[in-house]
């Protein structure tokens, strides 16, 4: 008979880390999870009960998810579950029933304590007359009467549009019950240094706030309420976010407006946080409405910080090329990063790593001329027949130790030797992703070794080595004498990042505080798609328009047998869709990453059908009608306005590329 004793010392242990064991129940319902929610809201959370990542948002209040869950089970089988029996977290069992039955579970970080916020919309003669007069002459403050703010504190926010001005601004709260004197018509406010006024004919106000103002912003000639209707009597004041607020999509719809204008910094991340909260609510209250939760939620907010902490640590990358790279990771975890020395190349995944608070998971390995096969990155079975492992076997195994967390593997000057020769096991495994039991859920890849490859100890710590679906492996190339050039092989399978436009300006590090983002995890970088069968008719008909172009695009390569296939096509659908689906760059400007990073380092050649491709791409993107076999740079470089392109990007490769042609009789891709 077996004993199974544990110390007191064990038991202690094992308590302290949960065994995580206990199913939970089939039969709690939302009936039990509310009924849950009211004993907390009686008896308040117990002490250690809190939680520490994640939050359950119920009627404007926070609630721990693994305690509703523990209560319920009370309501529903008459006893508390034991919160150390079972786990909590992003895609457990706990959370998952949470988010079935309509609740919302937000992160930490967004369900801070708001600030109540309210929209101001200036109209009226009056009204648009005082609110000049009401602004310091240093425009440091702006005063206003208190009518509606009767119930707002010190930091409350308020936005203040003024259509007529064509600005806003963002302020809150900095002082109040301010006394003004008034005299034929005139209340006059003698406030510190600072004396404004603001003409009433109807009478004195009683009292006035001060607010501080902390951003002012230029409104675009294009830019309205998308329903202005609700500013188009005597309302001006409506309020965004407060405790209990009602009629959500009304807000919602003029927080949208409102982050048009602010892209970033504190405003956006209020008017951000607000709307998080207030799309919960709704879904609460009406289960119908589907509103994506914040796990897989990407914000252009959150690549826009990134950018601006790259700004701050003197790094010229524009916030095209950060969202372009965060697309070329999320679509596949395979990217070549190509261009002169001292670009940056190396810098950007390293920064973008620190940027995320990840930068203790970066491997960074520099490839050797000598390299002639997978040993010299995977390993190797030593003379006494022990497996060595080497740099990405490593990185492999400290990957799948973290499967919540990003590492990044920066393969440096990759193509110092052959890449179809050292690195054709990863291009061949890389290929065998597949999700494990449908879309969504883990993904698996084949083994790079076969069982019989290890000696039986060594098989206990190696077999199954797959790759991880957290490890994003970056591969940085320069062109020159020195380095090999890919194959398709190898250019089909990654986007082909070329970072070779050079601004020698200095530029001004950004206001904006330049902290790393935290609790990021791999949900923020993993891939959504893998075949084709993942996209979805809508996804599809939402980039019906770019892939008839890409259609057309094929159509001319085939003409020099140049075109490409599915594994092209479906990686070039899964970015313009991850795009689509994230706002992060206009719909136009992601084709033109995706012609320039998959199609265009196709071409290369020394024959009339290059040169004859190369036109015909040129002439569809560009609408024009140049000849092939009339064809003069000169006459076409006085002809194309390079300053007004319609894919920027591609077309100015293009011309690269006949300049290139028509000095050689030769042209690729590659400087």
């Amino acid at each position: 008979m077996k004993l199974n004793i544990l110390s007191a010392r064990q038991k202690g242990l094992q308590k302290s880390i949960g065994n995580y064991n206990m199913p939970i129940p089939h039969n709690i319902s939302k009936d039990h999870l509310l009924k849950a929610i009211n004993k907390i809201d009686n008896e308040g959370i117990p002490k250690g009960a809190d939680s520490q990542y994640y939050d359950v948002l119920f009627s404007d209040k926070l609630y721990p998810p693994k305690l509703i869950v523990s209560y319920a089970n009370f309501f529903a089988n008459g006893v508390n579950l034991d919160r150390d029996s079972f786990a909590g977290g992003l895609n457990t069992p706990c959370f998952k029933l949470l988010e079935e039955n309509g609740f919302k579970i937000i992160p930490k970080q967004i369900a801070n304590l708001m600030r109540k916020i309210k929209l101001y919309d200036i109209h009226g003669v009056s009204a648009s007359s005082n609110y000049k007069s009401l602004i310091t002459n240093d425009h440091k403050y702006f005063y206003w009467d208190n009518k509606k703010f009767s119930n707002y504190e010190l930091g409350d926010i308020v936005f203040w549009v003024n259509r007529l001005s064509r600005e806003i601004l963002f302020t809150e709260i900095d002082k109040k019950d301010i006394i003004p004197t008034f005299d034929n018509g005139r209340n006059t406010i003698n406030d510190d240094e600072y004396v404004v006024f603001a003409n009433a004919n109807e009478g004195q106000f009683e009292l006035f706030y001060r607010f501080k103002i902390l951003k002012k912003t230029t409104i675009p000639l294009d830019w309205n309420y998308k329903d202005p209707s609700t500013f188009a009597s005597q309302t001006m004041a409506l309020i965004l976010f407060e405790e209990g607020v009602r009629k959500q999509e009304g807000r919602i719809s003029k927080i949208t407006d409102l982050m048009k204008l602010f892209s970033s910094g504190e405003a956006y991340d209020l008017l951000y946080k607000a709307k998080n909260i207030l799309e919960s609510n709704m879904v609460l209250k009406n289960p119908s409405v589907t509103i994506p939760t914040e796990r897989n939620q990407k914000s252009p907010k959150d690549i826009i910080h990134i950018h601006e902490y790259l700004n701050n640590k003197g790094f010229q990358y524009n916030y095209e090329e950060i969202a372009n790279f965060y697309l070329s990771l999320k679509t596949k975890p395979f990217v070549i990063l190509a261009g002169i020395s001292g670009t940056g190349k190396t810098q950007l995944p390293r920064m973008f790593a620190e940027a995320i608070n990840i930068k203790d998971n970066i491997r960074q390995v520099p490839v050797r001329p000598d390299w002639t096969d997978g040993s010299d990155l995977l390993g190797y079975t030593s003379l006494e027949g022990k497996f060595v492992p080497k740099e990405l076997t490593n990185a492999i195994k400290s990957a799948a130790a973290k499967p919540e967390e990003p590492f990044f593997f920066i393969l440096d000057e990759m193509n110092l030797a052959r890449v179809e020769h050292y690195f054709s096991d990863f291009l061949s495994v890389i290929e065998t992703r597949a999700w494990e039991n449908g879309k969504g859920t883990n993904i698996k890849t084949q083994a790079f070794f076969s069982d019989d490859f290890f000696r039986q100890d060594d098989l206990i710590k190696f077999r199954n080595l797959t790759w991880p679906k957290n490890l994003y492996l970056i591969g940085t190339v320069n062109m020159d004498e020195t380095t090999h050039s890919f194959s398709r092989k190898v250019l089909d399978r990654a986007n082909s990042i070329e970072m070779n436009d050079i601004n020698l300006d200095w530029i001004e590090a950004s206001k904006i505080s330049s902290k790393s983002i935290t609790n990021v995890t791999n949900t923020f970088l993993e891939t959504e798609f893998l075949i084709s069968t993942d996209l979805t008719d809508s996804d599809k008909n939402s980039i019906a328009e770019e892939f008839a172009l890409l259609k057309k695009v094929n159509d001319i390569l085939q003409n020099a047998d140049l075109q490409f296939a599915y594994r092209v096509r479906d990686e070039v659908a899964f970015y313009l869709t991850l795009n689509k689906k994230y706002k992060l760059i206009e719909d136009k400007k992601a084709i033109d990453f995706q012609l320039v990073q998959k199609v265009l380092p196709r071409i290369h050649g020394s024959s009339e059908r290059i040169q004859k491709v190369l036109i015909d791409l040129l002439n569809l993107l560009e609408n024009k009608d140049f000849k092939s076999n009339s064809f003069q740079y000169v006459d076409f470089e006085q002809k194309v306005d390079f300053e007004n392109l319609n894919y920027t990007r591609s077309s100015k490769k293009i011309a690269f590329m006949l300049k290139r042609f028509d000095d050689d009789r030769f042209t690729s891709f590659w400087l």
